[in-house]
């Protein structure tokens, strides 16, 4: 609590910001979130307006119309307060993947170096991290990145609640409750938690995957292809619902033609975009330096150039330590 209320004060000079870039689109030129009602609702699931379907984001901006009109303190309020709540669960589930670690640790005999009051301490930090860290604040400060705060905060809560259902329990049957694991309380709360993140961004549908990596480790879940398959098959609904959101999403792109051809950007050069981004987004987390609102897009770039074999190889290297450690 004390990590999240620190992350709000810090955040508290944003609420003098106006409207800026997109918010003119997304609210104070945005006629349909004037109005709550049926309307509202049919717009925000039934339109691609903005090149985007994310109706829980449009119903959001309409609730903060409804409340603040166009004074911008309102709206930047809103985002403030889900980032610090954010914040706070990022702790905890920091603190219930520690505890899961050092369950696992201690269950196949071998020493863990975490106690509770260092498991407390690395949960905190990595709070402050996610908090504080200045690659987050386009989402928080800018109130068109909506989207991206109700998405996080819905992606997390559904994996504190994934968690719930997955530590101590195997791919299979719930004895206790004599249902199969996927209709649990916590799975069922799992996957409700998933659609209103999707429903608030399009960046949700990597959920399922990072279930799949919790089942493997650290819960241990996946033991043998057997049991893969059984994993793959609880997440078949998160599956369904990732599949079918994706190609919402390529018809609202397409709609207002946002979507790039392959003469514009080959397959090469989106290869080479994805790689480097991911270095240096982490190279950005160890040294924030050179930041800005717009990276313009790279053209011509070719994946064998010398330059772009560096992060190639290290995005792999990475993903092989990963999977091996």
């Amino acid at each position: 609590a004390a990590i999240a209320l620190a992350t709000f004060l810090v955040y508290f000079a944003a609420l003098g910001n106006g409207f800026v870039w997109d918010d003119v689109r997304y609210v104070s030129d945005n006629p349909h979130i004037r109005s709550f009602d049926a309307a509202l609702f049919k717009w925000a699931f039934f339109d691609f307006y903005s090149a985007n379907w994310h109706p829980l984001t449009w119903i959001s901006h309409a609730v903060d119309y409804a409340l603040w009109g166009l004074n911008p303190l309102g709206h930047h309020l809103t985002n403030i307060i889900l980032h610090a709540m954010n914040t706070f669960l990022v702790v905890l589930l920091a603190g219930r993947l520690l505890d899961a670690y050092g369950k696992e640790r201690a269950g196949s005999g071998q020493p863990s170096f975490l106690d509770d009051r260092t498991a407390l301490i690395a949960a905190g930090v990595t709070g402050l991290l996610f908090g504080l860290h200045p690659v987050h604040v386009e989402s928080v400060a800018w109130v068109a990145e909506r989207k991206d705060l109700l998405c996080g905060l819905f992606f997390l809560l559904s994996v504190m609640a994934y968690i719930g259902h997955a530590a101590g329990s195997a791919v299979g049957t719930d004895n206790r409750a004599g249902l199969p694991h996927r209709f649990t309380k916590h799975y069922l709360a799992a996957l409700g938690f998933f659609i209103l993140a999707r429903l608030s961004k399009p960046m949700a549908v990597s959920l399922p995957v990072v279930l799949l990596i919790l089942d493997w480790y650290p819960f241990n879940r996946i033991r043998s292809f057997k049991t893969l398959q059984g994993a793959f098959l609880e997440k078949a609904p998160f599956i369904a619902f990732s599949v079918f959101s994706s190609i919402i999403t390529v018809f609202a792109q397409k709609a207002v033609g946002a979507l790039q051809s392959w003469e514009f950007a080959p397959l090469s050069t989106r290869l080479v975009v994805a790689s480097q981004s991911l270095i240096a987004y982490l190279g950005k987390m160890l040294w924030p330096r050179d930041l800005v609102p717009y990276y313009p897009y790279p053209t011509h770039e070719y994946l064998w150039s010398l330059k772009h074999i560096g992060p190639i190889v290290l995005l792999i290297g990475l993903t092989v330590v990963g999977i091996v450690q």
